[in-house]
Order: structure tokens, then C-alpha cells, then sequence
């Protein structure tokens, strides 16, 4: 990190950090920041599996960690039927939702007892 010392007539010196330029991103990196800058409060739709092991869960708690390499955070509550997958997996899709999209939402929060493919 760079510093900056300025100093006034009679006043102490000043220090102010400078930090050093932000490296310029890919174009992948670039469209994963532009997607998370748009997440903020959002409600998402997390799949996971294939087949008849498919299911998913709606999520409200999505959070971008970082660009390189694309990370995000999530949290699932270890007793919802989507754990046992998504640790098998360790793979999921994040399907962020907008407000038309309520039904989509119902359906994934397990309204009306779905579970597994039949979200």
C-alpha cells in the first residue's frame, strides 16, 4: 500500500493511504461482478442433482465472495432435503428470481409439500 503525507502550516503531518490500482479484469470475471452487483436482497433459486435426485430450495442468503475465482456463499439450513444432495454434488446452480417470479419461488420454499423433482 502507498501512503500520501501532506502537511498544513502549523498543523502535524497527515498521512492518507493510497491503495494501489484495482488490476483490470477478463470479461468472465467482469460479467460475474456486473450479476452479484445485482443480487442484493434478491431471492434465488438454488438446484441441485440430475435426474430423480433433483431438487432445490429457495435462498434469500446468497452473497458474491469474489471474482477470481467466481465464489459464492451460501446458506442452507442442514435440515432441509436439498443438504444430502448438494454435499454429494458439490455442485448447485443459483437462479436469481424477480418479482414476477413468485410462483417459482413458492414452489422451491416447498408450498403445497414438493419435494425433489416434483419442485
Amino acid at each position: 500500500m502507498n501512503a500520501h503525507v501532506s502537511a498544513a502550516h502549523s498543523q502535524p503531518a497527515q498521512v492518507t493511504a493510497v491503495p494501489p490500482p484495482a488490476p483490470e479484469l477478463s470479461a468472465a470475471p467482469r460479467a460475474f461482478r456486473g450479476a452479484m452487483r445485482k443480487l442484493a436482497g434478491a431471492v434465488s433459486v438454488l438446484t441441485v442433482g440430475q435426474g430423480e435426485e433433483r431438487t432445490g430450495l429457495t435462498a434469500t442468503s446468497v452473497t458474491s465472495l469474489s471474482v477470481e475465482p467466481p465464489t459464492l456463499l451460501i446458506c442452507v439450513n442442514r435440515a432441509t432435503s436439498s443438504v444430502v444432495p448438494l454435499l454429494k454434488e458439490r455442485a448447485f446452480s443459483i437462479n436469481v428470481l424477480r418479482p414476477h417470479h413468485e410462483p417459482v419461488a413458492d414452489r422451491f420454499a416447498g408450498k403445497g409439500g414438493l419435494k425433489g423433482p416434483a419442485r
